[in-house]
């Protein structure tokens, strides 16, 4: 007889070992002696289970290959480069236009599509700084100093920084002579 042993680990962790012929098939359980779930097969049965097994891992093949072909067309990098520079474009059209809310919006878009993208980084920074939010700008600044890729644009990092404290130091003396009293104002 021909007894062919295969070995392998249920999902659930419940080890299984089948041993079979052409005439017989034993489905052997971990902790189980092998004969308690014996199963005797003639040649035909062998045959059609063997078919169902093919029908099934065929089956299980075609399925992958199509999730596999979806999920590679969904992840067109080509068409995703494409549309992150069109939302560049857009949203530099919007920051020149003085539409900052558009082009904040467009700007945070890429961002979230792309974390690592300098240049939208920069001009987010850039575009908040203008528009008063100096805290969110300055954190913007922060991760962007952090970022892969950042070196190309040191300098006018280090501009936007330097017109950002200029901007902190201006409103702080606008706060401070709010915050005077006229009393420190005659003396």
């Amino acid at each position: 007889m021909d007894y062919r042993r295969l070995a392998g680990t249920h999902p659930a962790l419940v080890g299984w070992c089948v041993v079979g012929s052409s005439h017989r098939l034993r489905l052997c359980m971990a902790g189980e002696p092998c004969g308690h779930f014996d199963v005797r097969l003639d040649g035909a049965d062998h045959a059609l289970v063997a078919c169902w097994v093919w029908v099934l891992l065929v089956t299980v093949w075609a399925a992958a290959t199509v999730l596999s072909v979806r999920q590679l067309r969904s992840s067109n990098p080509e068409a995703e480069q494409a549309t992150a520079e069109d939302l560049f474009r857009r949203a530099s059209r919007e920051y020149l236009n003085g539409n900052w809310i558009k082009a904040e919006q467009l700007l945070t878009h890429l961002i979230r599509l792309n974390a690592r993208d300098v240049d939208a980084q920069l001009m987010l920074a850039s575009l908040l700084r203008r528009t008063g939010q100096l805290t969110e700008a300055s954190g913007r600044l922060r991760r962007l100093e952090a970022t892969d890729g950042a070196e190309k644009w040191r300098s006018e990092i280090a501009r936007e920084r330097h017109m950002l404290e200029g901007q902190f130091n201006k409103h702080q003396n606008v706060e401070n002579k709010v915050t005077e009293t006229p009393e420190a104002k005659a003396a």
